[in-house]
């Protein structure tokens, strides 16, 4: 009979305190919106547009960072 090996999934988290770039998946956690929303909000141009790496959206962190400062303080 096989013996059938089940492999745990192995969760990758990066850590956002090192990265220097945010992807779609992490952003909601950092502006405590929907994708959804960020997306409306960069048509809107209310968010900073994504860079593209290969087919990958970026926002720098520094970019994104500073916008979560500025609608804090105003």
């Amino acid at each position: 009979m096989h013996e059938e090996k089940k492999e745990k999934k192995i969760v990758y988290k990066r850590d956002l305190n090192v990265t220097k770039v945010y992807r779609m998946k992490e952003l909601p956690d950092v502006v405590s919106a929907k994708a959804s929303t960020i997306y409306t909000w960069i048509r809107e141009g209310k968010f900073p547009a994504p860079k593209k790496m290969n087919r990958i959206s970026i926002w720098s962190k520094d970019v994104v960072d500073n916008w979560v400062e500025e609608k804090l303080s105003a």
